[in-house]
This record gives structure tokens, sequence and C-alpha cells, in this order.
């Protein structure tokens, strides 16, 4: 699939739906920020994306952690921020 996007973060990236879109986006040109809690996963996920031809960075982050994930997209790590297209994949809701 080719993404929509040029810029796309994704939480929940190390498995499921997240990992799925993620691969699915990657390609030459894309910039891919990929989140979720389990590091050696994230990183299968993220060889995929490379061997795509995507730029990725990437953290493994519980994304109901607000202060680590509010740190990450302002760190220097993190250059993908501005104007990106977030997809939350991964994370809860609490009614």
């Amino acid at each position: 699939m080719r993404a929509p996007y040029r810029v796309i973060a994704i939480t929940g990236a190390s498995s499921g739906l997240g990992a799925a879109l993620a691969i699915s986006y990657a390609g030459p040109g894309v910039v891919l920020g990929l989140v979720a809690r389990n590091r050696e996963r994230l990183a299968q996920t993220e060889a995929a994306c490379r061997a795509a031809g995507a730029r990725v960075e990437s953290a493994a982050i519980d994304v109901a952690n607000t202060a680590a994930m509010t740190a990450w997209l302002g760190s220097d790590e993190c250059s993908f921020s501005t104007g990106a297209v977030f997809d939350l994949s991964g994370g809860r809701a609490t009614y």
C-alpha cells in the first residue's frame, strides 16, 4: 500500500494492527515514528520497515505514560513530530 502521507507515527507498532500498518506504509520517502511497549518486537517491525526503504524512528514507551510520550515527541530523537499523521493503534481509553 502506498502511504497517503509521507510522515506517519504509529503506536502499538510491535504487533497486530500497528505492526501491519507500519509495514504496509513503509517505503522509500516515508518517515515512520513507531512506538510500542515491547522493544524486541518493535525492533522486528523496525527492521521490516527499513528493509522496505522507510526511515524509522522508534521508542519503547507505554502510550499511557503521557510524560514519556511528550518527552519523546519533544526530543532531538524524534525529528518527525511536526506535521505527522498519528495512527493510535495502541493505547487505552477510559470511560
